[in-house]
């Protein structure tokens, strides 16, 4: 059984505030470990994202690799960069991975919980008259 759009956003904010647990550790300890660990959620955490806009969209998608592109085309820009999910998925499988920029990618994610999260408290579906 799916999820409801909401209980997605709520367990994506539950795994920002441990994302940022892991942020506040990797900054004093560099670990790699961490490091991955952080980046893993992220692309989980993103990844549950994405099904709740969708599923708050109504918007069906058959084969989930496609289903990030498709929630691209509705996403109005401003509110992530279409490289989001390609940053986790590259700090995730490579070590070289620019710690600089991971603390407003972890900003941007946190940006699209709280519209994903706007839109599916605020949804009325439309039925036709």
């Amino acid at each position: 059984m799916e999820s409801e759009p909401i209980t997605l956003i709520i367990n994506a904010r539950r795994n920002l505030q441990i994302i940022t647990n892991l942020m506040n550790s990797y900054e004093k300890t560099k670990d790699i470990n961490t490091l991955n660990n952080i980046m893993k959620l992220g692309l989980s955490t993103f990844d549950d994202v994405v099904r709740a806009f969708l599923m708050a969209r109504e918007i069906r998608v058959r084969n989930w690799e496609h289903a990030v592109q498709v929630a691209r085309d509705f996403i109005p820009s401003g509110i992530i960069n279409d490289d989001l999910r390609d940053f986790f998925i590259k700090c995730t499988s490579q070590y070289t991975c620019d710690p600089s920029l991971i603390g407003s990618r972890i900003n941007e994610l946190s940006r699209f919980i709280d519209f994903v999260g706007a839109l599916s408290t605020h949804r009325v579906p439309y039925r036709g008259l």
